[in-house]
């Protein structure tokens, strides 16, 4: 408040009118949807049968326990009929033991009780600590723990054996359960967020007044005419949400509708993922006592859905009836006494580490144990669990490896060491601090020798833990995934003990596995050494040393990594022979390591082979693999089940896999072809482990996910802070499956072939061939340009409509919510044209090109192609994918040409709307002016496309001359109409960059450019003809540098200069941005050696900035978008040192929020206020402006 009168006294105005004073606030345009009630013909619920007559004839009972987060529940089972005798439940508020004392209480009380109990199984997050108790009051016979995968589907099963999709919800747990003729093939489990769960309605729900609990709130919700798309949050945006909604005055009822659609939505992305719903859909859980949420399952997937009498009690009878089936050969003769178990307690619950090496040989391997001590009748007792071997294991019912057997990574581990115990030695040279916890964790043998046999003494700092990682994160000025947080923390740590150098490499090509292509960093890693060295600007005495690493064919031997060590031994001073010596050196080491690595992996399959044990394969990041914080300590996870972890690293993998064509980052291909070997080698399977905000892994866990279909498999993803139960309980689940197809083999050994799906060329032959219509992605309305040239040669083709909430949300049910948001509106605006096509017949192509990486545009056509053979659209919708070396190859040579007049023109109208929209004279004119001209402009390029006259040497005429087919006169008009319309009013002005499709198309990115008009602001716009210029760039730096290529450089810089000429001289605008001033601006920021649009977004704002065109930039992009992300991280120094200021806005479909808007709004007003004042004064200004140092 003090804060707000200070702002109104320094900047005087009238007062506003009392209307204006409290007039209505923005709020967000929330999405319709049907109503719940809508979907519940979709909906089943079972009837409890009624319970068998009784004689008197005591029934010996089996207990099932299932002690979830929220809520425990108690079942009784007849160990003979396997009828449900009686249940119970109770909240466990935070107390396994007192919830399932309890539950024992109730059926004591109950006529239940009668009957003796033979048996106890226990499942849910307390089933170790409960079943540790049972264990210790009775027989460890008489005990069985399971983890509540498998019970849940032995539950769901014993109601319907037709069941092949359970979803399950529970109160802070929610679970993917796939089956296969009664067993389970796959499963999947909620990570740390709880929006798909019960506790969120539960939490959501106590926001409205009036509603005493979950039950009325799904009454609430099934009274709703309809619901309002809430989007796909955790808590504490939703919360935010839901006040939005209220705010602008949407129903209760509506709003409570749309918090069980968004529960649904967050289930089916974060937790389903792109796993497969079969025919019949189980739904358990106490949430699904609701009728809201099973028909807003109905709704979301538009499958039948089933719900059991007592959802609730699922996981308890299931257990019941798994321990009934795996005691039926111990058969108590007698019942136990209860009074034990009530009477017995905990006297503590610790966690030790075990120093024994007898199991485990070797160091140790220093397993963390459970221990529980009890009294039971007086009497203490202590139960311990957990460890690789059975030393200390005394649980139910587990399998434990051999004593003595292989750990590849702890043998792994132990190379490294070697390696680090001889360059180490303190030699009073030179230090050179290194880490091999992020980007050379495999290359660390090789640069840690290269650095000692050029003489320098290596410092080397292991990768480290929770401590380091909340430093990462702290000090970090934008979220990034954990590897890179535990980088920034691990970097930090390193500058601050002053070496002289700080290894900090640019890997941009890695080893390759076969032969690929390319085999390409993701962005962050390959921009971390720029972002560092600007976080790092607090130690300038230390040099960051960040050589650009690239390996070409041939690896260890090939010209491009030969280059870049030759570069780094030059850059420390050392040349000739001795650079020479120390590479051949280094090179040994490393080869022998990788020989090292290669022989573990072979010796463990060959042990797990012999002694009939899991192989499970740990895929992911060596970075992630070997940092327990970071795999949420999987390959332990898997020991102490009875499993053998595998590193990647260690994985052998057959020449004559093949590679997944396309697909151009290192490591996923690398996991890809494993993941092929994997799912056709008996006995051995494999998991994932991977981070959140992980770029390349949002599409590459679906490329895995459709490798390893019909095997099951396991996605672990963590953010470096979730804790070890619930990886238990997914590891658990896993083997669980992996047990059961070991057991069972069903007969279908269907195998999908990535490598098919990713080779499938489709040209314009193929097209006419087979008469398609060609369908193109809007991106802006310059996908009418293509639609337009190609109509005019004969080739049928349209842009796709603009895209809308109900094509987002088609998108979604096929997607995970991690991928890019282009990429899900893409697909749901192509699916909603199939879905739309009156004539079953009609065939599609549809244009999605490829590119090489970083960012993830190239591997969209990929992931294209699988949704559309799962949904059985392949034959009828083929992707056209041509390489960005030629995207209309087989065409005329001049229709290139035409495109990229096409191009700019619709460029240079957009521009002129943008300018003069915010200043017209009267509402609508400008863009009435724009879609007249861009109608004329499709009208032209169609009718010159159907001219036919595209030869090269008439289209170079057309360039030439500057009639450019007629767009230039074109241009000139448009320019005059608006000039004509606006004022010469001065407006602050904000130039918005950021990914391509999102910055151009206007649904993608909410609007944004109307939001700022409206808050007074004027929009420049990053032209999408600027992409074109740099990746020709990027062309003629990669060698491609003959004549033809230099022409065509000269043709495109002729169409853009010429095409800015023609509208920016009536219009008053200043000299065009080029590629290359972008380029020099960024060089303080961000390297040239970067690929792709960070440097863009970067440098053109940063260069219109010191010349005194903007006020403040806006960078829009997908959510957790790499290049924005490292543009974000950098425009914080920029602003810092340069007084830019700048709002990034990440979308994923959903409203942006105004608040942010506004915020940076008024910045920039204020920014441009001095601005106007400075201008009195231009000396000043120009200092300001053209000096890199200045501040604000």
């Amino acid at each position: 408040a003090v804060g707000a009168a200070v702002i109104a006294a320094e900047q005087p105005q009238l007062m506003p009118t009392l209307d204006e004073l409290i007039g209505p606030t923005e709020h967000a345009n929330l999405h319709r949807l049907p109503s719940l009630e809508s979907a519940l013909p979709q909906v089943e619920r079972l009837v409890e049968p009624p319970p068998a007559p009784q004689d008197g004839t005591p029934r010996e009972l089996v207990l099932g326990f299932d002690i979830g987060s929220t809520g425990s529940k108690i079942l009784a089972l007849d160990a003979d009929s396997a009828e449900a005798v009686w249940e119970g439940y109770v909240p466990t508020n935070g107390d396994p033991v007192g919830a399932s004392q309890a539950l024992v209480r109730l059926f004591v009380q109950s006529p239940a009780s009668a009957h003796p109990v033979i048996a106890f199984g226990a499942t849910g997050s307390g089933r170790e600590i409960v079943g540790s108790l049972l264990s210790t009051c009775y027989d460890v016979e008489r005990v069985y723990v399971l983890n509540e995968i498998a019970a849940h589907a032995e539950g769901a099963l014993h109601y319907d054996p037709r069941v092949d999709t359970i979803f399950e919800i529970g109160g802070q747990d929610a679970k993917y359960i796939r089956l296969a003729e009664g067993r389970v093939i796959d499963a999947a489990m909620n990570e740390a967020c709880s929006a798909g769960t019960g506790s969120f309605i539960e939490e959501q729900g106590r926001k409205f007044s009036g509603i005493d609990n979950v039950v009325q709130l799904g009454c609430e919700a099934l009274q709703a005419t309809d619901g309002v798309s809430l989007g796909q949050h955790c808590s504490v945006f939703m919360a935010e949400i839901i006040d939005e909604a209220v705010a602008a005055g949407v129903d209760n009822h509506s709003v409570i509708a749309g918090i069980y659609s968004s529960v649904i939505q967050n289930y089916l992305n974060r937790v389903k993922g792109s796993r497969s719903v079969g025919d019949v859909v189980f739904c358990q859980g106490m949430p699904f006592a609701a009728d809201a949420l099973a028909a807003a399952v109905a709704a979301e997937t538009g499958s039948k859905v089933i719900v059991p009498p007592n959802p609730g009690t699922v996981g308890a009878l299931g257990i019941a009836l798994l321990t009934r089936k795996a005691l039926a050969d111990q058969h108590a003769d007698t019942g136990v006494d209860m009074a034990r178990f009530l009477d017995a307690t905990i006297a503590s619950k610790d966690t030790f580490v075990c120093k024994s090496k007898l199991g485990c040989g070797g160091a140790g391997n220093r397993c963390r144990i459970d221990r529980l001590t009890t009294v039971v009748t007086g009497k203490r007792q202590r139960f311990t669990w957990g460890g690789s071997c059975s030393l200390w294991d005394k649980g139910t019912g587990k399998q434990k490896l051999p004593d003595r057997a292989p750990d590849v990574f702890r043998e792994r581990e132990q190379l490294v060491k070697t390696v680090i115990e001889r360059v180490t030695a303190n030699r009073g040279l030179k230090q050179i601090a290194m880490t091999d916890s992020f980007q050379i964790k495999e290359l660390f043998p090789f640069f840690a020798t290269f650095f000692f046999e050029l003489g320098f003494d290596v410092r080397y700092f292991e990768s480290a833990g929770k401590a380091t990682l909340k430093r990462g994160i702290e000090e970090a000025n934008i979220p990034y995934c954990a590897p890179m947080q535990m980088y920034h923390g691990v970097l930090s740590t390193m500058a601050e003990e002053r070496p002289d150098f700080l290894f900090t490499p640019m890997l941009r090509q890695m080893p390759r596995t076969a032969d690929e292509d390319h085999a390409i960093a993701c962005p962050i890693v390959q921009a971390s050494p720029d972002i560092m060295r600007w976080d790092l600007n607090k130690h300038p005495r230390t040099r960051m040393l960040s050589p650009v690493i690239d390996f070409g064919t041939g690896n260890y031997d090939s010209q491009a990594f030969l280059e870049s060590c030759r570069n780094l031994a030059y850059s420390l001073g050392i040349s000739g022979i001795r650079w020479w010596q120390a590479f051949q050196a280094a090179q040994a080491v490393q080869l022998r390591f990788k020989r090292q690595c290669a022989a573990l992996g072979r010796q463990a399959l060959q042990f797990c082979q012999d002694h009939d044990i899991i192989a499970v394969v740990t895929l992911g990041r060596p970075y992630t693999l070997y940092n327990g914080e970071l795999n949420s300590h999987v390959p332990p996870l898997l020991r102490e089940q009875g499993a053998m972890a595998i590193p990647i690293d260690c994985y052998p993998v057959e020449d004559d896999v093949p590679t997944v064509e396309g697909l151009y980052w290192g490591h996923g291909q690398r996991n890809l072809r494993a993941a092929h070997q994997i799912r056709r080698t008996e006995g051995v399977y494999s998991i994932w482990c991977s981070n959140y905000s992980c770029g390349p892994d949002s599409f590459n866990l679906h490329f895995y996910a459709y490798a390893m279909q019909g095997k099951p498999y396991a996605i672990i993803e963590t953010d470096g802070h979730s804790g070890d139960a619930g990886t238990k309980t997914r590891v658990e689940a896993f083997l669980h499956c992996v047990r059961q197809d070991l057991e069972h083999d069903s007969g279908d050994h269907t195998q999908n072939d990535l490598r098919r799906v990713a080779h499938a060329p489709h040209g314009l032959n193929a097209m006419r061939a087979r008469g398609e219509h060609v369908l193109i992605p809007r991106m802006g309305a310059g996908a009418d340009v293509v639609a337009a040239c190609l109509n005019g040669l004969g080739i049928p083709a349209e842009s796709l409509p603009k895209p809308d909430r109900d094509a987002l949300q088609l998108g979604r049910r096929y997607t995970s919510g991690k991928e890019c948001a282009p990429m899900v509106i893409t697909l749901g605006s192509l699916l909603q044209r199939i879905e739309t096509e009156p004539d079953p017949q009609k065939r599609f192509a549809f244009f999605m090109p490829t590119a090489r990486g970083p960012c993830r545009f190239g591997v969209y056509n990929l992931l294209h192609r699988i949704v559309l053979e799962k949904l059985g659209h392949a034959d009828r919708v083929k992707i056209w994918s041509p390489a960005d070396k030629d995207y209309f190859e087989g065409l005329p040579s001049g229709f290139v040409v035409l495109i990229q007049a096409g191009f700019s023109a619709f460029d240079m109208l957009l521009e002129g709307l943008y300018h003069s929209r915010p200043v017209e004279r009267h509402p609508g004119a400008a863009q009435a002016i724009f879609d007249r001209f861009t109608a004329r402009l499709y009208r032209r390029l169609e009718e010159e496309a159907r001219r036919g006259e595209l030869a090269l040497p008439k289209t170079m005429l057309q360039v030439a001359s500057g009639r450019l087919f007629g767009l230039s006169a074109l241009l000139r008009e448009a320019g005059a109409s608006f000039a004509a319309i606006k004022t010469e009013r001065a407006l602050p002005t904000v130039v918005m960059v950021g990914e391509i499709y999102v910055r151009c198309d206007p649904f993608a990115n909410d609007h944004i450019v109307d939001k700022l008009e409206a808050r007074g602001l004027r929009v420049r716009f990053a032209p999408f003809t600027e992409w074109l210029e740099y990746s020709d760039l990027q062309s003629r730096l990669g060698g491609n540098n003959g004549f033809g290529e230099q022409l065509s450089t000269l043709v495109q810089r002729r169409i853009q200069n010429h095409s800015y000429a023609c509208i920016s001289t009536t219009l008053g605008w200043p000299p065009r941005t080029t590629v290359d001033d972008s380029i020099r601006a960024a060089r303080p920021y961000i390297t040239d050696e970067l690929a792709g649009e960070a440097i863009l977004t970067i440098g053109g704002p940063v260069h219109e900035w010191r010349e005194g065109l903007i006020d403040g930039v806006v960078s829009v992009g997908p959510h957790e978008c790499m290049p924005n992300k490292i543009a974000e991280a950098q425009f914080f120094h920029i602003s810092e040192r340069e007084g830019l200021a700048s709002l990034t806005i990440p979308v994923n479909g959903d409203p942006i929020d105004p608040e942010n808007v506004d915020t940076f709004a008024f910045e920039v007003k204020a920014r441009f206020a001095e601005r106007m004042r400075a201008a009195k004064q231009p000396q000043a200004t120009s200092q300001r402006r053209h000096s890199p140092r200045a501040t604000r």
